[in-house]
């Protein structure tokens, strides 16, 4: 999208930004951390900002407050994915960094209120704050693996909904929206407990491990649940039905961020 289609979009980001920096040229003075995280954290921000610009409806006239809280939780995301490239500093300050994270976890909902009191919910923020959760997650696990709360395998919880989403463009069948369920949402919110759980200093391994391990036993089961009800109805999503779906009109999907089966809260 050209930039001068989205003033709204490139105004909010690039405030955006401006926090951001501030946030980290204080940490980096007071703490006195690396000064390169700066850059990775302006990295991170930036790629956020090319995609918001990226699939910013043209028909959308102001960036709202609700996407201004969430830009906020993205830029603490960004500055935990900066610091991750510093193992120095995740082992020597792994205090500050939960707290980004409990920070951001915190943030998480109040958007959605924000968006639904003023009316300003979207399917385009309704997007937004479940991109930032899924990449959140991401981050955690990898987070996880620095700190030595448990190995690299932790890393499949974060990463099953991006291999989800990337069958659904080479099979078909996975491209049927699947029903709400119940069962899906608990163990999403126990798999982000069980992340936040592990983060804090008195948890330890193997209490860690064996909790990180449960939630990835209870996700797989989650998708593996979810892929068999889709094989059993995979004939009635053959040719044209395939060809008429939506982007991202399963519900685990990612699509275009303007549409979402997930219900928008902005």
């Amino acid at each position: 999208m050209p930039l001068g289609r989205a003033p709204a979009a490139v105004a909010g980001a690039a405030a955006g930004l401006g926090g951001m920096a501030l946030i980290v040229t204080a940490m980096v003075l007071w703490l006195e951390l690396p000064h390169e995280l700066l850059l990775t954290a302006s990295l991170g921000y930036t790629a956020m900002m090319l995609l918001i610009l990226r699939y910013w409806p043209r028909e959308y006239r102001r960036f709202g407050w609700a996407n201004r809280l969430t830009l906020l939780r993205g830029s603490l995301i960004m500055v935990v994915t900066g610091s991750l490239l510093f193992e120095e500093l995740v082992t020597h300050h792994p205090l500050l960094v939960t707290a980004l994270v409990m920070a951001a976890l915190v943030m998480d909902g109040l958007d959605g209120w924000v968006a639904r009191h003023l009316k300003l919910a979207t399917a385009f923020g309704a997007r937004f704050d479940m991109e930032l959760d899924a990449f959140l997650i991401l981050m955690l696990c990898v987070l996880l693996v620095v700190q030595e709360m448990a190995g690299p395998w932790v890393i499949m919880i974060g990463a099953l909904r991006y291999l989800f989403l990337l069958a659904m463009h080479y099979l078909p069948l996975m491209a049927r929206p699947l029903p709400l369920s119940h069962l899906r949402k608990t163990i999403c919110v126990w798999q982000v407990m069980t992340l936040m759980t592990c983060l804090l200093p008195w948890v330890t391994p193997p209490v860690s491990q064996v909790l990180l391990g449960l939630a990835l036993l209870l996700l797989l089961g989650s998708f593996s649940r979810d892929i068999r009800w889709l094989y059993r109805r995979r004939k009635a999503m053959t040719g044209k039905a395939v060809a008429a779906l939506p982007a991202g009109r399963g519900a685990r999907a990612v699509g275009s961020w303007p549409s979402s089966q997930h219900g928008s809260h902005r």
